[in-house]
């Protein structure tokens, strides 16, 4: 098992929390593997390490490809510690492979009129300017984010969870590995389309901090629309 690092920006008495109640049940459950730390993330973590992040916290030292999940404050942290331990309900973000390729394609099928194919996918892992992210739980593909860096510009190609994980998780880990992404990258924003009639999509990238700049008239089809521009700016110490 890996060593498991809790970290929350604002609140180490939390992590401390967290951490020991986690290392109590692993002991309980007979995981004597299990090292369980709370850390502060002066250092960055290792990479065969597990950062468990609690709350709405990031840490801008957990590089893109770091394995962790995030346990939402709205949700009691005990039961939320169990479903970790029997990882059940931990999201991981990790770098997009063609072991995903089907999964996202299907995905791709389910939420797009206009869905990319395997074969355009397949194309992106070779393809220098993408940052692609998959995220999984259970060992299955969730969700994806896709994106493409262009000088100090990322701009956000697709985003999409599965129906029967969506308000998860999922969706805001796969997001946050990209800003993390965009800002080892010393990247500038992130910018992106969305329907004008997507409100609830427009809502929550509002509250990722992305801002409205303007209308790209009949940006879509099926059926025709018009897009809402909206841009996040970076700075080096934002999540």
């Amino acid at each position: 098992m890996p060593h498991f690092l809790f970290f929350c920006k604002n609140d180490i008495v939390l992590a401390q929390t967290a951490a020991a109640r986690f290392a109590l049940l692993a002991k309980e459950g007979g995981r004597a593997d299990i090292f369980v730390e709370s850390t502060n993330a002066i250092t960055k973590p290792p990479m065969e390490d597990f950062v468990v992040l609690l709350g709405d916290t990031d840490s801008p030292l957990i590089e893109p490809t770091q394995r962790y999940c995030i346990l939402p404050q709205k949700e009691p942290l005990d039961r939320q510690l169990q479903n970790l331990f029997q990882k059940r309900a931990a999201v991981l973000v990790v770098p997009m492979a063609a072991r995903h390729l089907s999964a996202i394609a299907a995905l791709e099928q389910s939420c797009f009129a206009h869905p990319w194919s395997r074969e355009t996918l397949e194309a992106q892992l070779t393809n220098p300017t993408a940052r692609f992210f998959a995220a999984e739980r259970d060992g299955e593909v969730v969700g994806y984010i896709g994106a493409n860096l262009i000088l100090d510009e990322m701009y956000i190609a697709n985003i999409a969870v599965e129906e029967q994980h969506r308000h998860r998780g999922a969706a805001m880990a796969l997001m946050r590995a990209l800003v993390m992404a965009a800002q080892r990258e010393n990247a500038a924003l992130l910018t992106l389309e969305v329907r004008k009639s997507n409100t609830h999509a427009i809502d929550w990238y509002r509250r990722c901090g992305f801002l409205d700049m303007g209308i790209r008239p009949n940006f879509y089809t099926a059926p025709d629309e018009d897009a809402l521009i909206m841009t996040k700016y970076l700075k080096k110490d934002e999540i």
